[in-house]
């Protein structure tokens, strides 16, 4: 249930919008496997883009390429990929 809110005002957005949002949505929190499974399949599907809170700083980096190789951009919020690029990153800076 983490981030419901957020997930709401991205519904509530994408309506506005006349956009089409799927949630992929681990079972248990910060299942870094699952969030793994979870991005691959929503890679298949071939999205427009994905929002992404990444459980681990550089487990998904291979993902992450391959999105960002095929044009599929990735905006992540709260924390990022730590040394892969990603179009937006909205949260604290608490690198530096």
């Amino acid at each position: 249930p983490a981030y419901a809110g957020a997930r709401l005002g991205i519904d509530k957005l994408a309506a506005r919008l006349g956009c089409t949002v799927r949630h992929w949505v681990p079972e248990k929190a910060d299942d870094i496997d699952e969030q793994k499974a979870l991005l691959r399949a929503a890679l298949d599907e071939g999205p427009d883009g994905i929002v992404l809170v990444p459980a681990h700083g550089t487990a998904l980096n291979p993902l992450v390429e391959e999105a960002t190789g095929r044009g599929i951009p990735i905006t992540s919020f709260v924390s990022r990929p730590v040394g892969v690029p990603v179009c937006f990153f909205a949260g604290s800076d608490d690198r530096e």
